[in-house]
């Protein structure tokens, strides 16, 4: 039975694919074949050219039988002899598809960088020039199309992309642009220039690159983050080169087309469908050994309405005492949460600047909650911050932060981020221009002006959510009644200090039911004693 004519898009027409004996080449051959093309099969290896070749055969509906051709497109006797070849056999060639290339990933102080510099611009760029240079003049005769295949590496280097990965971007760079101008000189020829820049695609690539376990970690990550939620197959990718090879693309030059689920777009608040954010939660003190009354009820806030796996006191002692510590201590074993105390020193200098002695505790905090963010994820919690109700929504994000005033000032009080977190990196960056004059300078205001205003795409905001806006939490707080204070937030800063806790409500909870005292009713007082008060009242205290 004979193929429709709408599927011999490629009848009569010669394609030549260099890398086409295995990867995403090898598909972009049988796809050809399927469309009715006589094609060319090229590459190094001898007994995978063949192999490829022969199932174009059988893809064939026209019966044609695949050209091999062994070739080594970073030898210049090779790239002649293949376009000769191809031209000798058929006479003419209708489309050239630049597939050829590899990665070659190291970073730059590896002594070898320039030998794969220089290897990579051979195969990746400089054999795209020869045999573009070489099959003008036969494509001129058939007003034929080039294709060439790049990377989203080549538009924009990503900040979670493979470690050491600049000369693999810079290679694919050179071949944007090298389309974009050839396409000018070719285009009053009749020569349509295009180029895809397809985003990471499971193939035997990433291994011979050497990245294959980081390939592995990241395509993990992209499929977690790219607006399709999937990434393309190899299938996928010969259809754009196929797209860009027909007449269906008469009219378009000089393109260069994303073939990427979307991961190369910017876009806020993007959702991971699998959690990326440890259930673990941080605390920091400096120069205080002692759990105080507002971190004991922080602590029980989070054992009881969060529930982590692990909570760290990041202190700059070994040990910490107290009651409190002593009651959190007789609490643990009864949850199934593991408390560390580690001890870590508090930073005195960042960068070139020494940090403020004065305010050394307050802004060496600042510094260390992100640093440990930085290396472990996880929910970071000043001491006096009481979860309402459980943080987990927030660990399918990469950053999550509370704004006081949105665009202006954050709240670092709650921190959420997962590991690496690019924002983590860049805030900790902006340290660079300290101002040991200013009290939250480098801790709310400029990390909102240099990183989560200029890239907001990192990072999922919200708006008093986490209790940071203090103003109105003190007095929500403290002073007034509020029944549904829950349902707004996740957390509250409350702001506290012990000596001015008596006024509140700390005394006597019972007479005073603003939300403060409902919160320091339960672990002030036994259980049963609050179920005693709570049946002699006839009202609910908890």
């Amino acid at each position: 039975m004979s193929a429709p004519d709408s599927e011999l898009e490629f009848a009569n027409k010669v394609v030549l694919i260099t890398g086409s004996s295995s990867g995403l080449g090898a598909q972009m051959a049988r796809e050809f074949a399927k469309r009715g093309a006589q094609v060319v099969i090229t590459g190094r290896n001898q007994d995978r050219v063949c192999e490829v070749a022969e199932s174009c055969d059988g893809l064939s509906p026209l019966g044609l039988i695949a050209l091999q051709v062994v070739a080594d497109v970073t030898k210049d006797e090779d790239v002649r002899r293949l376009v000769g070849v191809t031209v000798d056999n058929y006479g003419q060639l209708d489309v050239l598809v630049n597939n050829a290339g590899a990665g070659s990933f190291g970073t730059l102080d590896n002594p070898k960088l320039l030998d794969q510099l220089d290897h990579m611009f051979k195969l990746d760029v400089r054999s795209v020039v020869q045999l573009t240079q070489l099959a003008a003049p036969h494509l001129e005769k058939t007003k034929g199309a080039i294709v060439n295949v790049s990377s989203v590496c080549g538009v924009k280097p990503r900040e979670l992309q493979y470690a050491g990965c600049s000369a693999y971007c810079m290679a694919k760079t050179s071949i944007d642009m090298f389309t974009k101008c050839i396409s000018l000189e070719l285009g009053p020829k009749g020569i349509r220039v295009n180029v895809i820049n397809p985003t990471a695609v499971r193939t035997g690539f990433q291994e011979n690159s050497g990245a294959g376990d980081v390939f592995n970690g990241f395509v993990a990550h992209l499929e977690q983050t790219c607006p399709l939620g999937k990434l393309p197959e190899p299938v996928d990718i010969a259809n754009a080169v196929l797209f860009l090879a027909s007449s269906k693309s008469a009219f378009i030059t000089g393109v260069a087309l994303p073939v990427d689920c979307g991961t190369l777009l910017e876009y806020s608040n993007t959702r991971h469908r699998e959690p990326v954010v440890p259930n673990t939660v941080h605390y920091i003190l400096f120069t205080v050994r002692e759990i105080q009354f507002a971190h004991f009820l922080s602590i029980l806030s989070v054992l009881r309405n969060h529930r982590p796996d692990l909570i760290y006191i990041h202190c700059d002692c070994h040990r910490l005492s107290g009651k409190y510590f002593q009651r959190v201590s007789a609490i643990l074993p009864k949850t199934n949460t593991r408390l560390i105390v580690r001890r870590i020193e508090k930073p005195t200098h960042i960068f070139s600047h020494k940090l403020r002695p004065e305010w050394s505790d307050w802004h060496g905090s600042d510094l260390t909650r992100l640093r440990l963010l930085a290396q472990y994820g996880g929910v970071y919690l000043d001491t006096d911050v009481y979860v309402v109700k459980p943080l987990h929504e927030f660990f399918h994000y990469d950053f999550t932060v509370d704004f006081q005033v949105p665009y202006v000032m954050l709240g670092n009080q709650v921190l959420i981020a997962r590991a690496n977190a690019t924002a983590l990196d860049l805030w900790i960056g902006t340290y660079r221009y300290y101002d040991p004059d200013s009290w939250y300078y480098n801790a709310g205001e400029l990390p909102v002006r240099l990183v989560m205003n200029e890239r907001p795409e990192l990072v999922h905001r919200l708006n008093g959510e986490f209790g940071a806006q203090g103003t109105f939490v003190c007095s929500m707080l403290y002073y007034e009644y509020h029944g549904d204070w829950r349902a707004k937030y996740y957390a509250v800063h409350m702001a506290i200090r012990d000596d001015l806790l008596a006024p509140t409500g700390q005394n006597d909870p019972y007479l005073v039911n603003t939300p403060y005292c409902r919160i320091i009713r339960w672990p002030l007082f036994d259980t049963d004693v609050v179920a005693l008060y709570a049946n002699k009242s006839g009202k609910s205290i908890a």
